[in-house]
């Protein structure tokens, strides 16, 4: 079992204790409801499960030596990393705030019902991706996999800069494909040499007021009239984020919004790849 399987079956062992109203539960009943998800996914073989069927393991609240001795680590690391995000607390009041109780917070309350848990679930925010494009470009998706990571670790002026660099690269790969869209060789070679060896910043300028040229034929075939107002928006609004991260200034952001930029970037990927695709299977005559 690879460790974002066993990730994801410890939120969703979370979110089973949370939905059976346990207000206090233990570890080790935690452990036993992260034994049951990955059982019923079928992530454990016969000797983790110790030859009896999962179901069976499920009506007396048990999980086997074996899953323990091999898990434990891990699962350890992940009780405490919830505990570092205010997810989960330990004990019970101020008279009894030790292990083996813990508690969900009001904060992980929220975050288990609602559609933030994604961002806390890496894998999760790639796989979505995937849902809606058969293939991520391999930059971005690296990119978008260290965000995540930084951001689960509390890094988050990190975790700007990489949302960051997987935003640019998006912007990168659309502008190359608003390359195909000219139907005039000329033109596309005035464009390339405008773009030739700038920064992404004076790039995305020059696809912008490109695009404004062409703005209503996109419209009319697409019919969508927002496209340039998402992507400068959501584009501006990261890049902004990324570059005062990226500069020793001693700035500091609150975590909700971090949260923000994580999750609009699936929606500007998405974005992009769909205008990328309409680029290189139309030309234009109006540049």
């Amino acid at each position: 079992m690879k460790h974002y399987e066993l990730r994801t079956a410890f939120i969703d062992a979370l979110r089973g204790l949370k939905e059976k109203g346990e207000k206090s539960p233990q570890i080790i009943t935690l452990m036993s409801e992260i034994f049951y998800v990955c059982g019923k996914r079928g992530l454990l073989d016969e000797d983790l499960l110790g030859n009896r069927p999962i179901d069976e393991w499920r009506r007396t609240r048990g999980f086997s030596s074996k899953f323990e001795t091999k898990f434990w680590p891990s699962i350890s690391s992940l009780f405490w990393a919830f505990v570092v995000d205010g997810i989960i607390s330990i004990g019970t009041s101020s008279g009894q705030c030790d292990l083996p109780f813990f508690q969900i917070t009001e904060y992980g309350e929220d975050i288990l019902s609602g559609e933030k848990m994604i961002i806390l679930d890496p894998t999760g925010v790639i796989s979505n991706l995937k849902k809606s494009r058969e293939k991520i470009d391999p930059v971005v998706e690296e990119y978008l996999a260290e965000a995540l990571s930084c951001f689960e670790k509390n890094c988050l002026k990190a975790t700007f800069v990489m949302i960051g660099c997987a935003a640019e690269k998006a912007i990168l790969n659309l502008i190359d494909a608003f390359k195909e869209h000219f139907s005039k060789n000329q033109s596309k070679e005035n464009f390339e040499r405008k773009i030739e060896r700038k920064r992404i910043s004076l790039k995305y300028d020059e696809f912008s007021s490109r695009f404004n040229n062409i703005n209503k034929e996109i419209e009319q075939k697409t019919g969508r009239d927002d496209w340039k107002i998402q992507i400068d928006s959501m584009f501006n609004l990261i890049r902004y984020y990324r570059n005062k991260s990226g500069h020793p200034i001693g700035i500091k952001f609150e975590k909700e919004r971090v949260l923000s930029a994580l999750s609009i970037f699936p929606e500007l990927y998405i974005l992009c790849e769909e205008l990328s695709d309409y680029f290189k299977s139309n030309k234009t005559n109006l540049m």
